[in-house]
């Protein structure tokens, strides 16, 4: 039972005593490395820590030879080699004379036993720094570089922000350097992260801040929570509450306590930030592991995000396991942080990688990138613009500062004033105007919709920044048709479901597929379509019509109809709704009154608003 705390410790204990007398608890070392290896990478201090004595109690290995070095008139055994040309000496720490008897697991157990306090600071980076120069020699045996990743993604549930930089940096180190050693752990860590069952809480999961009744003196009491203890493989530390206080008035970081699966998921990404070579290597794996997230996890939490219906990913997974992973999570269970968190890890994992082209699925990562553009999150949308820019498309490069003073809110005015989009004003190629435009008006359009920092007289605030877009993107050719995909973005939540708006194929700059859609708004949306749409998104859509309508003028005369489409379709919505509330009042007598009054007060508020964009419409 390798997975048993008490097993391991008792194990533990007993090969202590037996090194005593030069004994070993047996003698299948490297059967033994590979039963507790994984224990390392634990969230439990109590596993780590006996697992590494255990593994400890076998004598220690040599550093890799350089075979080259050696005389094939000896004895080809490694270990009589390297004792007989280092005397059995520990090894110094340099590549070219690192030689001996590798004492890693004793610093691995220096840093698990050590005190977490901001006292231990130091002694505690140094030996992470310690294990990162082992892994950069290239001569760790590799069932050392082993327990070494596995450990140093244990650090990662370690509740001390200090030690999680270095340590990520050393897996880093590790994977580049005995990348065939360490990324099948990196790989399972990796996926184990992404599971549902990886943030459900455990039922017997005590308090992250020991706010849990104190045990009783009473055996059975005691012996019940050390059940508790064992079952949970030390999560639950109820046992030890009294430890608990100890070290927090103390000023010490108790070891029952470890850090919150969403630090650690970010921490764990952020290793391939690292090692953006090997990303680009194991491209076939990781880009499917994005992938899976966005249609596993963040189109089903953003469940109405027109984004899903132009990737449609479900065509590009081929998992057999498809539905009942995706059956794991639901949207209760994720939430706008976590799920912002996680796409953040992605996709700074993918800015730093240089030569997008390499990766598997690349034409589709370049669709995915370019949509977030529009994320209301300024993070995303920055992030996600460096993703585009590693591409190196031609239509981009010449552009990259003005795109990045659009995401900026200290540059966002000035760039919009000083960058000139008009065919006469020149500020944009003409050959590249097709292709960069949709970039432009994605990012824009993201502005939009982002909340304000400020009050309502702030220069950053919704009001004024709709004002200085829609100013800025009035310079467009009407005659053009350029203003079409600012429309297509308006009114593609109306799009009917059946009609297929994937752009993986043809992109965001392809003029036939914008107009195809909005077509399809005009001819076939329905009450269907308005009924799906919040009412607080239906708000949005008028509130942004009137706008338009007013700047653009007569640039926007070609989608008149289909606005007024929408319009009518909206108010007959309105309508069904007056009239179902009414049936619906006089029949009952439980409603809730103010769940009413709210929900007739919008449905109300739609319906005027709807009549008000038509006189405008008229008017103008």
């Amino acid at each position: 039972f390798p997975t048993s705390l008490m097993v391991v410790k008792a194990s533990a204990e007993i090969a202590t005593a037996l090194k005593l007398f030069d004994l070993q608890i047996n003698d299948e070392a490297n059967e033994t490395f590979d039963a507790i290896t994984r224990n390392l990478r634990s969230q439990n201090h109590f596993m780590r820590l006996h697992s590494l004595r255990l593994l400890q109690s076998y004598p220690q290995r040599p550093f890799i030879t350089d075979f080259n070095e050696i005389d094939l008139s000896e004895d080809l055994d490694e270990v009589d080699f390297q004792g007989k040309k280092s005397g059995g000496s520990s090894g110094n720490l340099t590549t070219s004379s690192l030689s001996g008897m590798c004492d890693i697991l004793e610093t691995l157990l220096h840093i698990e036993t050590t005190p977490i306090s901001l006292k231990n600071d130091r002694r505690l980076t140094g030996a992470i720094n310690r294990i990162e120069v082992f892994a950069r020699t290239g001569k760790l045996p590799a069932q050392y570089a082993e327990a070494a990743t596995n450990h140093m993604l244990g650090i990662l549930n370690i509740k001390f922000r200090p030690l999680w930089s270095i340590a990520v940096k050393a897996i880093t180190v590790l994977a580049s350097v005995h990348e065939v050693t360490v990324w099948p752990i990196l790989h399972s860590q990796l996926e184990s992260v992404m599971k549902a069952s990886y943030f459900a809480k455990n039922a017997f999961e005590t308090d992250a801040d020991g706010n849990d009744d104190v045990a009783s003196d009473d055996i059975l009491d005691h012996h019940s929570l050390f059940l508790m203890w064992d079952k949970s493989f030390g999560v639950n530390a109820k046992l030890f509450q009294h430890q608990i206080e100890a070290a927090r008035q103390s000023g010490r970081i108790s070891r029952h306590h470890s850090t919150d699966r969403m630090t650690v998921f970010g921490n764990v990404w952020s290793v391939l930030e690292g090692v953006p070579k090997l990303t680009t290597k194991k491209s076939r794996i990781i880009v499917p592991i994005f992938l899976r997230f966005l249609h596993d996890q963040y189109f089903i939490f953003h469940d109405d995000d027109p984004d899903c219906r132009e990737f449609q990913i479900h065509r590009y997974i081929s998992d057999v396991e498809e539905d009942s992973r995706r059956s794991e999570w639901t949207k209760e269970k994720l939430g706008r942080r976590s799920i912002q968190i996680k796409l953040v890890s992605f996709l700074r994992m993918f800015s730093k990688i240089k030569g997008m082209e390499q990766l598997y699925k690349h034409k589709l990562l370049l669709v995915i990138f370019s949509s977030f553009l529009s994320n209301p999150d300024i993070v995303i949308c920055q992030l996600s613009l460096t993703c585009v820019f590693r591409f190196n498309l031609p239509f981009v490069k010449p552009y990259e500062d003005q795109l990045k003073g659009m995401l900026s809110k200290k540059d966002f005015r000035e760039t919009l004033t000083t960058f000139k989009v008009s065919r006469d004003g020149g500020g944009v190629d003409s050959a590249y105007r097709e292709d960069l435009l949709p970039i432009i008006i994605r990012i824009l359009f993201g502005r939009l919709s982002a909340r304000g920092n400020g009050t309502k007289s702030s220069k950053d605030s919704p009001a004024a920044r709709r004002s200085y877009i829609l100013s800025f993107l009035s310079g467009l050719d009407g005659e053009g048709k350029e203003l079409g995909y600012f429309m297509y973005m308006m009114v593609r939540t109306f799009i009917p479901v059946d009609v297929d708006m994937c752009i993986v194929e043809c992109g965001h700059g392809s003029k036939s597929h914008v107009e195809e859609m909005i077509s399809h708004v005009f001819n076939t949306c329905s009450i269907q379509e308005v009924s799906s749409l919040k009412v607080q998104r239906q708000q949005g859509f008028l509130n942004l019509m009137s706008d338009v309508v007013k700047k653009f003028g007569f640039h926007v005369i070609e989608f008149v109809p289909v606005l007024m489409k929408l319009l009518l379709v909206m108010l007959e919505h309105t309508e069904l709704q007056r009239k179902s509330a009414s049936s619906l009042d006089e029949s009952s007598t439980d409603l809730n009154e103010k769940d009413y009054e709210v929900g007739h007060s919008r449905v109300g508020k739609v319906r005027i608003m709807c009549f008000l964009r038509m006189a405008e419409l008229m008017k103008q």
